[in-house]
């Protein structure tokens, strides 16, 4: 029942009403074959049984009024016997087996009978009557149901798919506007106008509200953010210009300027990353933001990494192995592969991080406590934590989401206890 559920509910809607209409049609033809064996269980039992019992009941009586002299019925399709009488034809050896006082089916000759064997002082009677005409009358009723049932489902099938038509086309029509449907056109589109005059336009209306409310709720989501990333960038503006200030202050010794110069690319790689997730939220295309070198943007990120792990007994690597430089939108590059850093180092307290750079792929090693195999397929999904995770779930979705933005896949590998490898395939070439 629930394969036939399954079936149904996968098919079109002009499909469900062929597949209706044709059971319908088939429990119909059910019912007309049920009548049909029931009218001609009637038909023996009342036109053959009843009335083969009256001509025997008659055959008798005349026998006991005329003796010698009575006429074997030879009329009406009944043909009489009787043994050891003169006015009887021989008794056929099919007919004179029949057994008495029960109508039964005989075949004399070519033809079949229906025949009634009588016991009645020493004398038996036999009478056969002939259903051929009865069962001409079957043939010919089968026949005109079949002729009448076959017209039947033909139209049906026709009317099925006329209907099916016509009831789908307005869900044709709606599918077809909600398709080509785009927000923000002056003045504002509104399907509830369109399907007006039918019973589509209840849909409409609600798809028309629905829009509506979620065009409201993605216009405060981006001004949201547009508003955020601006009251991020003030203070990272200021902080940019300080350490300005700060590189040109000569009083500052050696290790004080690298110290600065490492807190200036984190505040550019930050500045970076604000804006790409801004142009996520407004769904622009990469090549807009600004570029960079991704083997130059690999080694910016790995430095800032190092003091990170530089209480930890963990080796950082990085080997370039391509064989041309590729240029990538900046901030959604570094926004990816920081997140596969910082996973990275967070999920290894010993051993080494190895990134590797190549033509078509980049790939993040680590060493470190591995992914459970009942979180692995879930740690792309926003909000997911797994058993063994420190953040808040966003890292790795923003990862994939980016790298959807930018036509890369991003795929992963782990083993509990020792290790995991990200892969991202460049699908398409620098």
């Amino acid at each position: 029942m629930r394969v036939l559920r399954r079936y149904f509910n996968g098919l079109a809607l002009e499909q469900r009403i062929l597949v209706s209409v044709m059971l319908i049609v088939g429990i119909l033809v059910l019912g007309i074959y049920l009548t049909l064996a029931r009218t001609f269980a009637v038909l023996d039992s009342t036109l053959i049984e009843r009335h083969l019992d009256t001509r025997m009941h008659q055959f008798v009586e005349s026998y006991q009024e005329r003796g010698k002299n009575i006429r074997m019925p030879v009329n009406s399709g009944f043909t009489g016997y009787m043994d050891r009488h003169p006015n009887s034809a021989p008794v056929p050896a099919a007919v004179a087996a029949l057994p008495e006082n029960r109508q039964t089916r005989v075949l004399v000759g070519a033809q079949y009978y229906e025949g009634l064997h009588v016991r009645h002082k020493d004398r038996h009677f036999y009478l056969l009557l002939d259903t051929k005409p009865l069962d001409m009358l079957k043939q010919f009723i089968i026949l005109t149901a079949i002729e009448f049932v076959s017209i039947a489902v033909i139209a049906s099938l026709v009317a099925a798919r006329w209907l099916g038509r016509l009831i789908s086309r307005p869900l044709t029509h709606m599918a077809e506007a909600v398709r080509t449907y785009h927000v923000g056109t002056t003045p504002p589109q509104r399907l509830g106008q369109r399907f007006r005059d039918n019973d589509m336009a209840a849909i409409a209306t609600a798809f028309d509200g629905f829009v509506a409310r979620l065009t409201e709720v993605v216009s405060r989501e981006q001004a949201f953010t547009q508003d955020a990333s601006h009251e991020l960038r003030t203070p990272l503006t200021v902080i940019l210009s300080s350490l300005q200030l700060l590189a040109e202050d000569k009083s500052i010794g050696v290790s004080g300027q690298l110290r600065l110069a490492r807190i200036q690319r984190a505040a550019e790689n930050m500045q970076s990353l604000i804006d790409a997730l801004l142009w996520l939220s407004r769904e622009d295309a990469p090549v807009t933001m600004p570029q960079s070198d991704l083997e130059s943007l690999i080694q910016d990120l790995i430095q800032q990494l190092t003091d990170q792990l530089a209480r930890k007994p963990v080796t950082l690597e990085f080997q370039n192995l391509a064989n041309y430089p590729r240029q990538v939108a900046k901030g959604m590059a570094a926004s990816v592969i920081s997140n596969l850093l910082v996973n990275a180092a967070n999920n290894t307290d010993e051993g080494s991080i190895k990134v590797t750079l190549r033509d078509d792929s980049l790939e993040v090693h680590d060493t470190g406590h591995g992914i459970p195999p009942d979180d692995l397929t879930h740690i792309f999904e926003r909000r997911y934590r797994g058993s063994l995770s420190r953040g808040q779930g966003l890292g790795l979705y923003i990862v994939k989401r980016i790298c959807r933005h930018l036509g890369w896949e991003v795929s992963v590998s782990s083993q509990t206890g020792a290790g995991t490898r990200f892969r991202i395939a460049f699908d398409r070439p620098a």
